[in-house]
């Protein structure tokens, strides 16, 4: 889609400034979805490394079906999504979240993928080591984000 950039125009060209608050999402169907690589400061913000095969633990089981879903509607349109959640600290401190996702083009055959910036880590910025991300509540998607292609009609915020 010529629409849509390849992930090596993103890896070429990223703000450096902007990294470390990046994801790069790997989804494979309307059900699974992998974390490729989290920045340091989501890192930081939740207090471990996700990798490939525990990115459903960064999720609660309701929160990880509405995200793989809406990542889904995002990469086969595709189109990009503007969103907020709220997440709860282990200390139950509440932060609003703020992300954007847009699709990347990249040659893997057996997955669509988004990159995705968020202000996870200025949300918990204040909070100490011991004060991480416990819970990441449901998604509030603002609004999709048509970049030449129209948005879901299907999936609804």
């Amino acid at each position: 889609i010529a629409f849509t950039p390849h992930l090596r125009d993103y890896l070429d060209h990223v703000p450096p400034d902007l990294q470390p608050s990046v994801a790069i999402i790997d989804v494979y169907s309307p059900d699974r979805i992998a974390l490729r690589m989290a920045g340091t400061q989501i890192v930081d913000a939740i207090g471990h490394e996700p990798t490939v095969k525990d990115t459903p633990s960064v999720y609660n089981q309701e929160l990880q079906k509405s995200a793989v879903l809406i990542a889904w509607a995002a990469v086969t349109q595709p189109c990009g999504y503007a969103a907020k959640r709220e997440i709860r600290s282990r200390a139950g401190r509440v932060a609003l979240v703020h992300g954007i996702a847009l699709p990347i083009r990249t040659e893997r055959p057996d997955c669509k993928t988004l990159v995705n910036f968020s202000s996870l880590a200025r949300s918990v910025a204040e909070m100490k080591f011991q004060d991480r991300v416990a819970s990441l509540n449901p998604m509030t998607p603002m609004q999709w984000i048509d970049i030449g292609n129209g948005v879901p009609e299907t999936v609804q915020f």
